[in-house]
């Protein structure tokens, strides 16, 4: 398993990374390297090394492991401080779904060799051994021209991104939720989130209730009460009106399928001939809305409809705008991987895939704080045509009786007439008392 992580100097190290690393002893690594390797190899006598350097993501440590034979493994070590019984719990999850894709797809997920889901090994903290997967992140090489020459077409990785979803699609649920996967008795059960900080990790609720669900408007609205109590805005409850309008009803129930919880290319690895050769990072991977999971569009297809994230614009200089695709070219990836996804399934997942890109950017709207504003400018181009009419709906929400009472009503609604409407409507109609409550 490759990563998206990269090797950095201590002085620009978190501390609990940092912390941790001063922690690690290689010679237990390469103990426990040694020890899995001899449920999968009878050659010996087998030696391996570790890089000195360990390379870090946004949550993990990792370090590669050369066996003498040229095999070649990864560790990863999780930054979680402190680690809890839920950590434990939902990394478990996390190994168990991803054992249960790769028992039952193509997809090239890396195996797991070993793991241990507490502090009670001899390295002191929880890790994950996985192969090693060659390849160059696919973010790094998208909009490098000369990379794709020849055979190098973007149409063809699409297409073979395209196959994948399809085949994960066939593997249906009747939940929304992590997925519970026995690897002895083959049964799955969809059982509920660790908590609904998966998807909103500024709250402080820790509960572990949250969910699973029936239906994605279930889904959709459990999220939404804990980032209005967090600090209510009238956009914020106009996404609430959104994500109950917007999405296909058609794809509401049943059946939920599995996906990548970060269909990015950064996570992709492809090699010089243009084949991808792992998907790579499932942490976090759950059962979930047709749209939101296998079927929706590649997340670097629909960044145009996330504008704080989208890095092309009309004022920055054509060397800059390189590193983007333009509107237009999103929209005919988009195309070519929808058609893909029509020839695959013979037309039986055009209609799912075709719109996911609106569900799946008011969930990102939704989960994550800072993209929030700039989403709901865009969507309100979509809906009303103009980001103007956004800000004026949402004056309009902000003074109306709905807004008051807040995401936990804890009074009866009622509708509040003020002054300069009821003058409007003139005093010669029935008076109605119950107006001023």
């Amino acid at each position: 398993m490759s990563t998206t992580s990269k090797q950095s100097s201590d002085d620009e190290l978190e501390p609990q990374f940092l912390a941790i690393i001063s922690d690690i002893d290689i010679n237990v690594i390469q103990q426990l390297a040694l020890t899995a390797r001899l449920d999968y190899s009878t050659n010996s006598p087998l030696s391996c090394t570790v890089s000195p350097k360990p390379r870090t993501g946004a949550f993990n440590i990792v370090y590669e492991i050369t066996f003498s034979d040229a095999l070649r493994w990864i560790i990863r070590i999780p930054v979680e401080e402190p680690w809890t019984d839920a950590c434990a719990r939902s990394m478990r999850l996390d190994i168990s779904t991803q054992k249960y894709i790769a028992s039952k797809t193509s997809i090239p997920i890396p195996q797991i060799h070993a793991a241990s889901m507490d502090t009670n090994n001899p390295l002191r903290h929880p890790y994950t051994i996985y192969d090693f997967v060659p390849g160059t992140n696919l973010c790094k090489v998208w909009n490098n021209a000369s990379w794709w020459m020849g055979v190098r077409e973007k149409d063809r990785v699409l297409r073979s991104i395209a196959k994948w979803m399809v085949e994960l699609s066939t593997l249906e649920f009747d939940k929304i939720g992590r997925l519970d996967y026995d690897e002895l008795t083959g049964t799955t059960t969809v059982v509920n989130y660790t908590s609904i900080r998966e998807f909103h990790s500024d709250l402080n609720d820790s509960s572990e209730t949250f969910g699973p669900f029936t239906s994605t408007h279930a889904f959709s609205s459990a999220l939404i009460p804990g980032r209005r109590m967090a600090r209510d805005t009238p956009m914020l409850a106009l996404l609430q009106l959104y994500l109950s309008a917007l999405p296909d009803s058609r794809f509401d129930g049943p059946p939920f399928v599995l996906g990548h919880p970060d269909f990015d290319s950064q996570n992709i690895l492809i090699d010089e001939a243009g084949n991808i050769t792992g998907l790579i990072d499932w942490d976090g991977v759950d059962v979930g809305p047709r749209q939101l999971n296998a079927l929706s569009y590649p997340s670097w297809l629909t960044v145009d409809w996330d504008p704080l994230f989208y890095g092309r614009s009309a004022e920055a200089s054509p060397e800059d705008n390189q590193a983007y695709d333009s509107p237009s070219e999103l929209a005919h990836y988009r195309r070519v991987y929808l058609a893909a996804i029509d020839d695959l399934s013979e037309g039986r997942l055009t209609e799912v895939t075709r719109n996911s890109h609106i569900l799946s950017t008011l969930h990102i709207a939704l989960c994550n704080p800072i993209a929030t504003s700039g989403i709901m400018d865009h969507i309100g181009k979509f809906v009303l045509g103009s980001s103007s009419m956004t800000y004026e709906l949402e004056d309009a929400i902000k003074v109306g009786s709905w807004f008051a009472l807040g995401p936990n009503p804890s009074t009866i609604a009622e509708v509040i007439i003020n002054n300069e409407e009821s003058l409007s409507e003139g005093s010669d109609g029935p008076t109605d008392d119950r107006s001023a409550e």
